[in-house]
């Protein structure tokens, strides 16, 4: 991992808050998927998703073709429930 990739994850680390916030972010946006409340864990999961795509794209170039496959399931499962999302951007569903 190179070195202001280290440097960003310690930074985290020492808030002494955010990795556990990051991480039960994690746990119940994918639990709320796999329970079948699919679009309220996407929008958890969002934040962090854009989040890893920025950490490899600016930090660790190595891991961005799977943050870019993990971007791209989280919007073909945001599309297949696109009719749930219209209200948030004062769409007609």
């Amino acid at each position: 991992m190179p070195d202001a990739a280290k440097s960003f994850f310690g930074g985290l680390a020492a808030t002494g808050y955010m990795l556990p916030l990051l991480f039960g972010a994690q746990v119940l946006g994918g639990a709320l998927v796999i329970l079948g409340l699919v679009p309220l864990g996407l929008l958890i999961l969002a934040p962090v998703i854009v989040n890893i795509i920025a950490f490899h794209v600016f930090l660790a170039p190595e891991g961005l073709p799977l943050a870019i496959l993990v971007a791209a399931l989280e919007l073909f499962l945001a599309w297949a429930d696109r009719k749930v999302y219209a209200p948030l951007f004062g769409l007609r569903a």
